[in-house]
């Protein structure tokens, strides 16, 4: 059985901005300041919610500065990602498209109280996954980095299916392609105990992983799972 939980709480950053970009028809972007108590660290996660009704509710209810508390899956799909190179010497432009991972955080429940002072919070950010390790594991010194295939449920994919663009269903097969990050103990669990096509269930807090391009563009930041249990 695979398992897909996500639980984000945190200090609404910005307003609740409806976005229609290349990947969907219609969501609302929430950004969150979470106060990490564990790691007494101050991350900044954006959530999105993609049900209609959800939508509605949180454009009523949500506001600057009240705190936030959901419960949601990470979602995954390929797309096509475009990016416009620049020549350094003539300046002429040109693009080039590769097909790419994307990810997000869809909330499908979530409370709100209004008015929360920053102090007062309590940040979570908190995941639980179950799923099959399709591919090779790549390990470094003090790191391993694992995909998990996680299947989705029939309503959540046709929920996805109804809340993406045309061009992007291509890539929407039901599972969900979920990258894994361990360090140092885990990365050495990992590289003792865990090999391709395990079934293995993690713990963890959601991050970005991203990279800079040589103009120190951010390229491709994707969801991932910095994990602290892996069985």
């Amino acid at each position: 059985m695979s398992i897909n939980k996500c639980k984000i709480g945190g200090i609404v950053a910005e307003e609740p901005r409806v976005c229609s970009d290349s990947y969907y028809k219609e969501a609302l972007e929430i950004v969150l300041d979470v106060n990490r108590n564990d790691i007494y660290k101050f991350e900044r996660i954006k959530c999105l919610i993609i049900e209609r009704s959800l939508i509605a509710k949180a454009m009523d209810r949500v506001k600057v500065g009240d705190y936030f508390l959901g419960n949601g899956r990470l979602i995954s799909f390929e797309c096509n990602e475009t990016t416009v190179i620049t020549c350094p010497h003539c300046g002429n432009e040109s693009t080039r498209t590769r097909r790419v991972i994307h990810s997000d955080i869809v909330m499908y429940e979530f409370e709100v109280s209004p008015g929360t002072f920053l102090p007062d919070s309590e940040g979570i950010n908190s995941a639980v996954f179950s799923g099959v390790i399709p591919n090779p594991i790549a390990q470094q010194k003090n790191c391993a980095l694992i995909s998990l295939v996680i299947n989705r449920p029939m309503k959540a994919q046709e929920e996805l299916n109804r809340a993406l663009n045309e061009e992007t269903r291509g890539g929407t097969e039901r599972y969900n392609l979920v990258r894994v990050h361990g360090y140092k103990d885990v990365a050495e669990s990992i590289k003792e105990h865990i090999h391709q096509k395990d079934r293995v269930f993690v713990k963890g807090a959601v991050s970005i992983l991203c990279y800079f391009d040589a103009m120190n563009v951010v390229r491709n930041p994707n969801n991932i799972l910095s994990v602290h249990d892996m069985r």
